[in-house]
């Protein structure tokens, strides 16, 4: 995000580690660019236009990616942009959090409907899309 032109923007970053938050306050905060403190899991998100979840979901269990989905829903914010591997990713393996794989949004159990739109990641060759969806059609 450090490289995103956020003019006329308000952005929001969020963590659940205080000493990043810390870090992202010296080097990036500026008018319009803040940071916070925030569980996804448990606390409340705050209302937006764009929840951007990127690399996140991959290091949490299917339980807890439910979870995260569940509470950005009920933000009551318009879009998601999320992390996910669609073209040669067939089945969400779960996994103990913290650890990492591979993780397809429209497979079971999330089942999300296919994405608005979708772009490459900064990573090609994982073939994980940044893909955008509505929240108020999940």
């Amino acid at each position: 995000m450090s490289r995103v032109d956020l003019s006329g923007v308000s952005y929001t970053g969020a963590d659940i580690v205080a000493e990043l938050i810390e870090d992202n306050l010296v080097k990036h905060a500026r008018p319009g660019v803040s940071f916070c403190l925030l569980n996804l899991l448990a606390d409340p998100i705050p209302q937006s236009d764009l929840i951007i979840c990127k690399d996140l979901m991959i290091h949490l269990s299917n339980v807890q990616v439910t979870q995260l989905i569940a509470n950005i829903r009920s933000s009551g914010s318009r879009f998601l942009l999320a992390t996910t591997c669609l073209a040669s990713h067939h089945q969400n393996v779960d996994i103990p959090t913290g650890y990492f794989r591979r993780i397809n949004l429209t497979l079971p159990p999330f089942n999300l409907p296919m994405p608005l739109c979708r772009t490459p990641s900064d990573r090609p060759e994982w073939n994980d899309l940044n893909a955008l969806w509505e929240l108020n059609r999940l």
